[in-house]
């Protein structure tokens, strides 16, 4: 039982109070670029939706699978090969070669003739996109000591948000310029619809973009003071999930629920907005898109700063210290925004649970590191991220649908079906991570 007390609480001894060099930091800005340059590639398409359907003659129920499902199968799916290897061979490679892959694919989106084309080129950014959260997981595991790997999740976690926001300015302004016919004397880009123009300038800086990644040293992978074998299975990561169960099922859950809210907020608050407050789509798009890039990065960073802090004061609690305040604070601005009475109150409460929404990334990825040995921490990852992914984008914003179809009626049922879930879910995440603090304080108070 000491072993596993240790492992479900402490970490690798050898990275503990090392002093951390410009050189890692300089990683973590990087592996965070890369992933909202990934973000921006994922998100693209939702100002292009209507003039894709008007050119390729499709559904909205086709749209929605170009949009979510067939990026989220594939990301979600090829994660665990990607987990399998970045456990085994260069982390950096495997970074290099999913940008090259994910741009490549963008572009050819951008060439597709018909549905099937452009399904298939959103199947393909989701397989070149798969590696890249595992790998950056491991890499900042290995390169900062735990009581500052909390801030290098948070900053990493903020390219999530940044990234979706800036996709729908940088696509925005790429589709009014070829609409302008800015574009128009320009080899190849210049003969195709504006829409195509948009995807395959988004993903052509993709190849420049993936040479970065040769200018940050990869970290020696260890664990508990020794450098960790390669070649492991997932039986072996199999095995690590088996034997802590109790905490991986827990915080597995309570990712799941934060992460079904946050993507019901992105999928129906802009509609709620427009319905409920009869905001036109350039208003709605400004404040909701500022309040994202604002809001949730500067919680994703204090998140992390938190939990770097009560570290090194020796809380060895203080994961889920954090993860249980945000939860409380989240509860009532998550309800309050969709269903209040007056627009600068509903922008009040959603900036408000945006800040707070934001730092549960670095939570569950600080989580993770800590109980999870180095030599399996690639699978475990992408486990955990197709668990949550494939929970949160199959429960959140459905969940809320069927709210409102059976529940409410009136230009508001959407707000108060949002209102309902983010309770309802929210609640849930209370007693998830009351459970793992009891946990915690009851090990810590274990004798080693």
């Amino acid at each position: 039982m000491a072993v596993n007390s240790g492992i479900a609480l402490g970490a690798a001894p050898d990275l503990a109070g090392q002093r951390v060099t410009w050189r890692q930091w300089y990683m973590a800005f990087l592996l965070t670029f890369l992933y909202i340059y990934a973000q921006i590639d994922r998100s693209a398409l939702i100002l292009l939706v209507t003039p894709i359907k008007q050119d390729l003659g499709v559904s909205d129920t086709q749209m929605s699978l170009i949009l979510g499902g067939a990026f989220a199968a594939f990301y979600a799916l090829l994660g665990l090969p990607a987990g399998y290897l970045v456990d085994r061979v260069s982390r950096r490679a495997i970074m290099g070669v999913g940008v090259v892959l994910w741009s490549l694919m963008t572009m050819a989106s951008g060439f597709a003739q018909n549905y099937l084309q452009l399904f298939l080129g959103r199947c393909g950014v989701g397989i070149g996109e798969a590696a890249i959260t595992p790998a950056s997981y491991s890499l900042i595991r290995d390169s900062f000591p735990p009581e500052k790997r909390g801030r290098a999740f948070g900053i990493y976690s903020a390219g999530a948000y940044i990234g979706a926001a800036l996709a729908v300015i940088i696509s925005g302004a790429l589709l009014g310029l070829a609409n302008a016919g800015a574009f128009k004397n320009l080899p190849v880009i210049g003969a195709m619809r504006p829409w195509q123009a948009v995807l395959v300038c988004i993903g052509s800086v993709g190849i420049p973009i993936s040479l970065l990644t040769l200018t940050f040293r990869e970290p020696p992978r260890r664990v508990d003071g020794s450098i960790a074998q390669s070649g492991v299975t997932f039986r072996e990561a199999f095995a690590q999930i088996q034997s802590h169960w109790s905490p991986y099922l827990l915080i597995t859950a309570w990712v799941t629920c934060f992460f079904g809210v946050a993507i019901s907020y992105g999928s129906w608050m802009p509609t709620i907005i427009g319905r409920t407050w009869a905001l036109p789509p350039a208003t709605i798009g400004m404040f909701f898109g500022g309040s994202l890039i604002v809001g949730a990065p500067i919680g994703a960073w204090f998140g992390g700063h938190a939990i770097d802090t009560l570290i090194r004061r020796g809380r060895r609690d203080a994961v889920e210290l954090v993860g249980l305040w945000i939860t409380i604070i989240f509860i009532p601005f998550g309800i309050a925004a969709p269903v209040a009475p007056e627009a600068n109150e509903m922008w009040i409460a959603l900036f408000a649970q945006l800040l707070v929404a934001g730092a549960y990334q670095p939570v569950g990825a600080s989580f993770i590191a800590r109980i999870t040995p180095q030599r399996v921490m690639g699978k475990v990852t992408s486990i955990y991220l197709l668990v949550f992914n494939l929970l949160g984008l199959g429960l959140g914003p459905t969940m809320v649908a069927v709210i409102s179809d059976n529940f409410y009626t009136g230009k508001q049922a959407l707000g108060f079906a949002l209102g309902t879930a983010a309770a309802v879910l929210m609640v849930i995440a209370l007693f998830l991570m009351l459970a793992l603090l009891r946990r915690a304080r009851r090990l810590a108070a274990a004798p080693a």
